[in-house]
């Protein structure tokens, strides 16, 4: 299989979702809604390719994908590349291990993009994992975001954030570990970063990172259904599966490095994929408006599945100071006006766990350039629920 990342642009106001008893049991009506939703995201393509999952790629042109169809985006001008690169000021030495990623694509033709071919049951699993997504950052400016994690919302009731003390940053860095775990039926386990801001009571996120479901490849959540995001890579895309990826007590391990930053000049907040700098995409600026964000985070969390059982987060086992055997995020880094990445001071990060079925550990500056600021995570799931 191919790769990788991608984010979630979430307005809180237009948040919506199919429970789960109607993604088993859809009404004609809401068939036939999906069905036309389907041939609307399914562009001609330029040209097309299989994944060796089975899924269609098609490339597309770069100024008709699905997403500029959004009224909001009816008069917008892609905007190709970064105007600056983050980090470039202060670049940094520290690497991370070779990722399978981009070397091992397709790539489409010039002036196309690739996106994954729609089907009916993406869109159910699209507003079902939205949904979810959305309560469990609703108390995101809360001095306790777990506070209200499982009132209200069942089935995601296992977290782990580091996140930053109120302030305005212009972006994110860090470097996760990859692992291929054991998610089974309707479960998912989310690592991600974020940067968010509220205004009129709406919350406006911008978020980058990897998901695990039931086919156990850790792949880009979730894929281009991400109204809003704007993709300019002919090669990575998000929605694409991570593999190989890392094994417990395995090395060399298999790391994702992602920069999620607002460009100084346009103000849209670009995904910036790997040591190469591969701009993946954007969210436009009018689109998700979190100007000077006021929340970052580094998190991973997980929803239960309808029997109540919590999936593993990270690699599926607890931090015990041993490298790899617990996910982390390693050289976390602030982006900040001058697109400058500063390692975080103490006083600039709070941590919240929930900590039934995972943990987290060991969140300090290690003094090494490879390590920089760093965090071990993770834990084996199982029945948490109201816990």
């Amino acid at each position: 299989m191919i790769s990788t990342i991608k984010g979630y642009c979430i307005p809180w106001k237009r948040m919506f979702s199919y429970g789960e008893s109607l993604m088993r049991s859809l009404s004609e009506e809401d068939d036939i809604e999906l069905e036309r939703k389907v041939q609307r995201l399914n562009k001609t393509p330029k040209k097309s390719f299989q994944l060796e999952n089975g899924r269609t790629i098609d490339c597309i042109d770069i100024n008709k994908q699905p997403t500029l169809d959004h009224p909001s985006l009816k008069n917008h001008i892609v905007q190709r590349k970064p105007t600056s690169y983050a980090g470039e000021i202060n670049k940094s030495s520290v690497k991370a291990s070779p990722s399978p990623l981009a070397s091992t694509r397709k790539s489409c033709p010039h002036g196309t993009v690739p996106i994954q071919r729609t089907t009916k049951d993406d869109l159910l699993k699209d507003r079902n994992i939205t949904n979810a997504f959305i309560k469990a950052h609703r108390n995101i400016n809360s001095t306790d975001p777990l506070k209200h994690v499982n009132a209200g919302t069942p089935r995601l009731n296992q977290r782990v954030i580091v996140r930053s003390v109120r302030a305005e940053y212009h972006g994110i860095s860090g470097i996760n570990s990859i692992y291929n775990i054991n998610v089974t039926g309707d479960k998912f386990t989310f690592n991600a970063m974020y940067v968010s801001n509220f205004y009129n009571d709406e919350l406006n996120m911008a978020v980058a990172g990897t998901m695990a479901e039931e086919d156990n490849k850790t792949r880009g959540c979730f894929n281009t259904l991400c109204e809003g995001f704007v993709q300019v890579d002919s090669r990575i895309s998000p929605g694409y599966a991570i593999t190989p990826a890392s094994v417990y007590n395995g090395d060399p391990l298999v790391e994702v490095k992602i920069k999620l930053y607002e460009d100084p000049e346009t103000g849209n907040w670009w995904i910036v994929f790997g040591e190469d700098n591969i701009a993946v995409g954007y969210y436009p600026k009018d689109f998700v408006d979190v100007y000077g964000a006021a929340s970052m985070a580094w998190e991973g969390y997980t929803i239960s599945g309808s029997d109540g059982i919590t999936p593993p987060l990270g690699s599926g086992h607890r931090p015990d100071h041993i490298h790899n055997h617990a996910a982390y995020y390693r050289d976390m880094r602030f982006i900040k006006d001058n697109l400058a990445e500063e390692i975080p001071r103490v006083d600039e990060l709070t941590t919240h766990v929930g900590p039934n079925c995972h943990s987290i550990d060991d969140l300090h500056y290690s003094g090494s350039p490879k390590w920089g600021y760093i965090f071990f995570y993770g834990g084996p799931g199982g029945d948490c629920v109201g816990t």
